[in-house]
Parts: C-alpha cells; sequence; structure tokens
C-alpha cells in the first residue's frame, strides 16, 4: 500500500474543530470550579472577580485551543506530506560467498 500525502488545510480545520469542541465540552467545568474556589466566606468580595475569570475562561478557552489545534494540525500534516514525499533508494546488499566452512566433529571424551 502506498501512502499519499494529504491535504495540509483540511487537517489543520479538522484538529482545530476537533480541539475546540473539547474545550467548549470541558472549559465549563473549570470556570465551575473556579467558581467554587472564589466563593469561600472569607473571600466574599473577591468572589465577583473570581467567577468573571471563570466565565471569561469558559467563553475564550474553545476559540484559544481551537487556534492552537488549528496550527498544530496544520504542522503535523506539514511534516507529514514531507515525510511521505522523500523516497529512499532500496539498498542491495550482495553476499559474497566465502570459502566453504569446515565442521569437525569431536567426540565425549575430546571435548575437555
Amino acid at each position: 500500500m502506498k501512502t499519499k500525502p494529504i491535504n495540509v488545510f483540511l487537517a489543520a480545520t479538522i484538529s482545530g474543530l476537533l480541539q475546540a469542541a473539547i474545550a467548549a465540552l470541558v472549559a465549563p467545568c473549570f470556570a465551575f470550579l473556579s467558581l467554587l474556589a472564589g466563593a469561600a466566606p472569607s473571600q466574599l468580595q473577591s468572589t465577583v472577580a473570581a467567577s468573571d475569570n471563570g466565565m471569561i475562561f469558559a467563553l475564550a478557552a474553545p476559540f484559544i485551543f481551537g487556534a492552537i489545534g488549528f496550527l498544530g494540525g496544520g504542522l503535523m500534516a506539514f511534516l507529514f506530506n514531507l515525510l511521505v514525499n522523500t523516497r529512499t533508494e532500496r539498498v542491495r546488499v550482495w553476499a559474497v560467498e566465502d570459502a566453504p566452512v569446515q565442521e569437525t566433529v569431536a567426540a565425549w571424551g575430546e571435548v575437555a
């Protein structure tokens, strides 16, 4: 089976969308945890700041991770295409027959 080059833009797009979808599912969990961490009774005044930071993270994470996934997927597809396009010649090794090896047989008494 011969390996073929792939479309770099298509691979980058799919990778970016996949990373953004994963971030859209996971980021709200982290935002909720940051909201819980900032809602301790001794830190009542920083609760608003903690919830703002968590919500900003939840909104920005899919875009940030999508962009990182796009760049990473494009780079991996580009490197894959570089490796697919380099062809190596098969090296043929010729075996040279030497003189035949003489086999010697020893009896049990002669071994030591």
